[in-house]
């Protein structure tokens, strides 16, 4: 097992059979998977030494691999392939990516992995839709949308009822008026379909890498509703999904074998449960 920068103990379950698994079980699974998706909280910097670690374990095994940030919008790739590049240093880097405005959160929980790519090339992608898309369709739904934006956006599948349903329970913790919900669920649609079909376009042709490790937040990944489905829709049909634990007064290991939401779990502290 791989240590925690913060010193914490950790292990690994599979939550499909809700049983512990061996760090070399678990990195034998992920050789099968063409994508790997990782979450996060945002805010988490426990969720981020996981990615962090998590990536250069892929990478002594197989060194053939793009890295997917759900942080950075697809206008903004030149800024990242500069980077990869060692092109630009990180104050003028952070300044092309408006990321403070776009972003905001700490770039230092995201560093190791940026860094982590640059130091070994590996193509950094960014994913997202732009926000002036995604806060049109907001204001406006998709008839808000210019000629533009509308190209700019791919298929969209507003079907998935289980989606949907995840959303709306996110939404109404927003407090927003109800009438705003179908304008809020196609922003959060656009994400997780842009998100898709860029891991798509990344995966499939030939010649790519022959894994992606994606970084996103747990609510576009959790039960394959939001990037993972929909990439599969397009034709990626291989991944795995890794959940970033933290046990503590909130959360039991009961807690997170019962909550799922992907087919591992990295679970780090102490189960307060077993006091």
């Amino acid at each position: 097992m791989f240590p925690s920068r913060f010193g914490l103990k950790s292990r690994l379950y599979d939550l499909r059979t809700k049983q512990q698994v061996s760090l070399e079980a678990f990195m034998a699974d992920l050789e099968t998977a063409r994508v790997i998706y990782v979450g996060e909280n945002h805010d988490n910097p426990h969720d981020h030494a996981v990615q962090a670690g998590l990536l250069r374990h892929l990478w002594r095994q197989d060194r053939s691999l793009w890295v997917g940030v759900e942080m950075v919008s697809r206008p903004f790739q030149a800024a990242l392939d500069a980077w990869v590049q060692g092109d630009t240093e990180e104050e003028e880097f952070l300044e092309t990516l408006e990321w403070e405005e776009r972003w905001g959160f700490d770039f230092g929980f995201y560093r190791p992995v940026f860094e982590f790519a640059r130091a070994h090339r590996l193509p950094l992608v960014a994913l997202n839709a732009p926000a002036e898309i995604t806060r049109a369709i907001s204001r406006g739904g998709l008839e808000g949308l210019s000629p533009e934006q509308k190209a700019a956006l791919p298929e969209l599948d507003t079907k998935n009822e289980l989606h949907r349903a995840m959303v709306e329970e996110a939404f109404q913790e927003h407090k927003m008026p109800p009438d705003r919900f179908e304008r809020f669920y196609l922003a959060q649609l656009a994400w997780d379909e842009t998100m898709a079909d860029t891991v798509a376009a990344r995966s499939l042709p030939a010649g790519a890498p022959r894994r992606g490790f994606v970084i996103a937040g747990l609510s576009h990944l959790r039960d394959r509703l939001g990037i993972p489905s929909r990439a599969q829709r397009r034709g990626v049909a291989s991944d795995r999904i890794v959940i970033p634990a933290l046990l503590g007064p909130e959360q039991t290991l009961e807690d997170v074998l019962a909550a799922g939401g992907g087919d591992y779990a990295w679970v780090m502290g102490e189960d307060p449960a077993s006091d």
